[in-house]
């Protein structure tokens, strides 16, 4: 539950930008604790694989505003590909 508390508090501090949690931050013994970082990487990535299969928006908070992560990445493609183009 301390942890918890700890990357909650972090957030807040941040002012809504959230830090990339890395395993050696963790400060835990509990294997459930030390497994969730792991857990949740996988989630986010299968979400991620789902979104596009189905062209379902995937939501994620960015710069405290919530965006859809697929339509963005879609727009990073194109305007990459009329780059090439030029």
């Amino acid at each position: 539950m301390a942890c918890i508390r700890q990357l909650r508090a972090l957030a807040t501090k941040n002012c809504g930008r959230i830090e990339i949690v890395k395993k050696n931050d963790i400060e835990s013994d509990d294997p459930d604790i030390l497994g969730s970082l792991p857990a949740m990487r996988r989630a986010a990535r299968r979400a991620l694989q789902i979104g596009r299969e189905t062209g379902t928006p995937v939501y994620v908070m960015k710069r405290g505003k919530i965006v859809d992560y697929l339509a963005e990445e879609k727009a990073r493609q194109e305007r990459k590909a009329k780059k090439k183009v030029k």
